[in-house]
């Protein structure tokens, strides 16, 4: 069962090319929000610096790295920029993006693309909002929680010396937040899709109910989230290691590096609709089995112990039952031989 929802999910999300150039267009204004400020520090390092000359003929890589060690200030300056811009734009737009993706899961990809992706923006907009703000805020406390509660083993570690103890512990620290963060992404997508499939309002009420969904009632959501999440793991891998593999650093390659890095910008895209309808399809097979178990008749009273049934044939009075007593018999004589 859970092969077959998979693997349709990943046909979904690769069949769905509207949907997918449509997120696709959503990554790129990301994109640009993000690399806008060192767009700037890259224009003002190329007018004052007489080394990037050498860029005019290709990527070189060296050239970039001197660049960028020269002057880390301005560039940490302006990755953080670009980073705290990106989150409050996808604050504010994430989740009509996946209100939108939502609605054209569940009403089966109508025609009209753009008019059913902006009923649904529209339409759960301010629900989803309150449920990234809830979720996030329960993700801050619980990662904070549990940096504090790890840290102890470490600082002990520390005291006595271990280093590589140390090393080993921030790594498994650093593993843990990963995967309360996993959980936190999962338990909020299977909220969303509470809301659109019950049409709930009670944002705080459905989110708290998701974890005992995910962790305990339906198990196979993480499952779901985990092949998804290695297949776009193996993309975004090499889509970083193929600059490294780039044999020539002319002008074709840079072209292609281009290329190969939008590819995986719209495998990304598709991997995120094909996760989403791998969960919707799974949700709405359990829920149907349950509303299924829920509809059976309760079994029967067991009759108790050492009663006798009564023989075929025979009429069993219910006046009694019914809290009258039985008529009284005449006593006399009996039938005559």
């Amino acid at each position: 069962m859970m092969t077959t929802i998979m693997a349709q999910g990943f046909r979904t999300g690769f069949r769905q090319v509207r949907l997918f150039v449509l997120l696709w267009g959503w990554s790129l204004l990301l994109a640009w929000v993000a690399s806008w400020p060192l767009i700037s520090w890259w224009g003002q390092t190329l007018a004052f610096s007489p080394e990037t000359d050498r860029l005019l003929g290709g990527l070189h890589f060296r050239v970039i790295r001197e660049m960028t060690g020269y002057d880390l200030n301005r560039i940490w300056s302006a990755f953080l920029g670009g980073g705290w811009m990106v989150l409050l734009l996808s604050f504010l737009l994430g989740p009509a993006i996946s209100a939108g993706t939502l609605q054209l899961i569940s009403a089966g990809f109508p025609r009209r693309t753009l008019t059913c992706f902006l009923a649904g923006a529209g339409e759960y907009f301010w629900r989803f909002l309150r449920l990234s703000l809830l979720g996030g805020i329960g993700l801050l406390l619980s990662g904070f929680l549990l940096i504090m509660v790890t840290t102890a083993p470490q600082s002990m570690a520390g005291k006595a010396g271990w280093e590589k103890a140390v090393i080993l512990w921030t790594v498994f620290q650093g593993i843990l937040v990963l995967l309360l963060a996993g959980l936190f992404l999962v338990v909020l997508d299977y909220a969303r899709l509470r809301i659109v499939t019950e049409q709930s309002n009670r944002v705080l009420r459905v989110l708290l109910s998701a974890f005992p969904l995910v962790l305990f009632r339906a198990p196979g959501a993480l499952w779901i989230a985990l092949v998804f999440s290695c297949a776009l793991g193996a993309v975004l891998a090499f889509a970083a290691w193929f600059p490294g593999l780039a044999p020539s650093p002319g002008w074709a390659m840079i072209l292609l590096v281009l290329l190969v890095q939008q590819g995986a910008v719209m495998a990304r895209s598709a991997l995120r609709v094909g996760a989403l309808a791998a969960h919707f399809s799974y949700f709405r097979g359990i829920s149907a089995r349950w509303a299924a178990l829920a509809a059976l008749p309760p079994p029967e009273a067991e009759t108790e112990e050492g009663a006798v049934p009564p023989l075929e044939g025979t009429v069993v009075s219910t006046e009694a039952e019914a809290g009258k007593a039985p008529p009284d018999v005449e006593s006399g004589p009996g039938p005559s031989l």
